[in-house]
């Protein structure tokens, strides 16, 4: 593959290459991206990010599970789909749990990973979570792409009790992650 470059369908013709191509669409978040075909052409490939029905859960639990995320999709949570021609290629929830708003489970399929599908769920996620503060506790190398869309590194000794206990279970498994918080603006996390 060559270059990727992301491209909005709504610029003059001569601006389409480079610029942010997430728009809304009838059926959700749509992103575009121009990429290099082998022959030298490029091609488009849309990624639309919608939320799923209810009746989708179960079927998006198990695919969870095909790409080794085994927490599952809970009653209440609102998942977040990225497709492409119709194959869902990501997946990320917001859950509510003890009162607070979690971003959990982004996964991108590995065929269509680094291809800007996690930002797609990201930007969607939090423009659907508008004012609403929101936490996520991601593995630590993707603290610059979470904090892009204003998520910042909380300090464990002010997490949340039931965020700290979570974490400190994760990093007992090996995994090395972190918490993070997105405020509502004018309202900062207490640091």
């Amino acid at each position: 593959m060559h270059g990727e470059r992301c491209v909005d369908p709504q610029a003059p013709r001569g601006d389409r290459v480079g610029h942010p191509g997430l728009l809304r669409g009838r059926s959700g978040w749509q992103h575009h991206l121009l990429r290099g075909d082998r022959g030298g052409g490029l091609s488009v490939v849309e990624t639309s990010v919608r939320i799923a029905a209810a009746s989708e859960h179960a079927a998006l639990a198990s695919l969870y599970e095909v790409w080794g995320y085994r927490a599952g999709i809970a009653a209440g949570d609102a998942v977040f789909v990225a497709e492409r021609s119709g194959t869902v290629v990501g997946i990320v929830r917001r859950s509510r749990e003890e009162g607070l708003t979690m971003l959990r489970g982004m996964y991108v399929g590995p065929s269509a990973r680094r291809t800007r599908v996690g930002t797609s769920l990201l930007v969607a996620f939090v423009r659907d979570l508008g004012e609403e503060e929101c936490y996520c506790i991601p593995f630590a190398h993707l603290t610059a792409f979470y904090g892009k869309a204003g998520f910042t590194v909380v300090p464990e000794a002010i997490a949340p009790a039931s965020l700290a206990a979570r974490l400190q279970r994760y990093r007992l498994e090996g995994h090395d992650v972190l918490l993070m918080h997105r405020a509502t603006r004018g309202r900062p996390i207490d640091v």
